[in-house]
């Protein structure tokens, strides 16, 4: 057998995919929340604008109502695009905190420490 070779026993290599393999439910998981996201920011722009109709908050200008059918079409995706955005990047905010918290370490076993800086910049010459 060569020095060098890439050989992989087959207990090292099953290990390897298992923990490269990510889990069907945490697939299944994230096909639900893609769906759930866009209805749930589409129904959050139909409510605030049926609050924005009551209360009249701000006036919708002519450019964004649609000619025929529902009017307000434009404005309902416009407003379903951003209030999606915004709730990814807060479910982002909590999945990046609890990763923190909870995750795994930054470094494993078979890492060395990080090294420390002694001070300044050092000059070759």
């Amino acid at each position: 057998m060569p020095k060098y070779s890439q050989y992989m026993s087959t207990a090292d290599y099953e290990a390897k995919k298992r923990k490269t393999t990510q889990h069907p439910i945490w697939r299944g998981i994230g096909f639900i929340i893609m769906i759930l996201i866009p209805l749930a920011a589409y129904f959050l722009a139909v409510f605030l604008l049926n609050l924005n109709e009551v209360n009249g908050w701000m006036k919708v200008p002519q450019e964004f109502l649609a000619k025929s059918g529902d009017t307000l079409l434009y404005v309902k995706i416009g407003m379903t695009v951003v209030l999606s955005i915004i709730v990814y990047g807060i479910m982002m905010l909590f999945g990046f905190a609890g990763l923190s918290v909870f995750g795994a370490s930054r470094y494993g076993e078979m890492d060395e420490p990080p090294v420390k800086s002694t001070g300044g910049r050092k000059r070759w010459e």
